[in-house]
């Protein structure tokens, strides 16, 4: 049984997973190759020449984001971020930034980044082209990403409708997430045991402001929505996604059943 909830406003794309194990609940998988610095002149269009790379001392730049580290899942927002070397001699006008072959965005001063929002699961090749005060093309970074979308799974009776999100200017953000009994029998009891959170597209962990995980002991009918709320601390307004995991278990008969709810949310703006 899948579930997919999404809203133009929250963007939200969940999965459901029973019983699923740790490295599975992420979902989502980014490989990263290794940053590659040429000597590149634009030829026309989105074409590139390669020359032999510069000196260390030429050298104007790396490609600092997106890391291996990083991880991305559907719809995702990547920063892409070329960061100056401190020893280098070149003096930096521009850099463009290249999603395979598209251009997709120009910085003219630092920070040199771009965020592609809203990327859908695949691979991708993401690029940086610098160029000097003169106007010429010096180097090219380049990076493959691959951003997988999340696997989905039936989850028994439950399933997560899209959640409400309210963003302090302190960057507090209020999680209001309904569960929803989707079966034909009664749900005894509801409890969320594990809430993880991870801010999107720095891959940084977001910590839970109140500690208190929300449970409910009332009898839930068919067809009846459980509105459970929470609250994450540290969330960036900037930070475009929001990998969200929630954990859970329910009774229903004589069973209690672990659930899992995984996706990303786009982060408001703050108000």
């Amino acid at each position: 049984m899948l579930h997919y909830n999404t809203s133009t406003q929250s963007r939200l794309a969940f999965s459901a997973k029973r019983m699923a194990p740790k490295v599975a609940a992420l979902c989502l998988a980014m490989t990263c190759g290794a940053a590659t610095a040429v000597h590149a002149q634009s030829v026309g269009g989105n074409t590139f020449r390669a020359y032999p790379a510069p000196s260390e001392s030429e050298r104007p730049c790396d490609l600092t984001s997106p890391t291996s580290e990083q991880k991305f899942t559907a719809p995702a927002a990547i920063t892409i971020t070329a960061t100056p070397r401190s020893k280098s001699t070149v003096k930096i006008g521009k850099i463009e930034f290249y999603n395979g072959s598209q251009k997709v965005g120009t910085a003219t001063a630092a920070p040199y980044t771009f965020v592609l929002n809203d990327v859908p699961a695949g691979s991708y090749q993401l690029r940086a082209l610098v160029y000097d005060d003169s106007g010429k093309p010096v180097s090219l970074l380049t990076v493959n990403t691959t951003v997988k979308a999340a696997t989905n799974v039936g989850a028994g009776h439950l399933s997560a409708a899209a959640p409400t999100l309210t963003l302090s200017s302190a960057g507090t953000l209020q999680v209001l997430f309904p569960l929803k009994n989707d079966g034909t029998a009664q749900i005894r009891s509801l409890a969320v045991t594990a809430i993880s959170a991870y801010d999107d597209p720095s891959g940084r962990k977001t910590t839970l402001l109140q500690p208190k995980l929300p449970s409910s002991t009332d009898k839930v009918d068919p067809g009846v929505v459980v509105p459970f709320t929470f609250v994450l601390d540290n969330v960036l307004p900037t930070s475009g996604n929001l990998f969200l995991i929630v954990d859970g278990v329910y009774s229903s008969g004589d069973k209690k059943i672990p659930f899992e709810f995984a996706g990303g949310l786009a982060v408001p703006t703050a108000r």
